[in-house]
């Protein structure tokens, strides 16, 4: 009775250890997975806002080109206007 008693208190015990090994890697798994996904967040992260500089710098080139086609559009409108009031 005493041993059958201890042989079962040994396999809940193995049973335990075995799944105590699984938790563990399945852990262990999930923090490098974790730390992959945390990586790759911080990657896109990057990515996006050097393509938020991009943005920003194209939209103020932009903008400057378009200021300065304003500008030649009113100097070529006010040189029409003088050379046909001179005519």
């Amino acid at each position: 009775m005493l041993q059958s008693r201890i042989d079962e208190q040994s396999q809940l015990i193995m049973m335990l250890k075995q799944r105590v090994d699984e938790a563990s890697q399945t852990v262990d798994w999930s923090e490098k997975h974790n730390a992959t996904l945390v990586a790759d967040c911080k990657q896109a992260h990057d990515d996006l806002t050097m393509q938020r500089k991009k943005y920003d710098l194209l939209e103020s080139r932009f903008s400057h080109l378009l200021s300065n086609h304003q500008q030649m559009i009113e100097v070529i409108l006010s040189h029409l206007f003088c050379c046909s009031a001179n005519k």
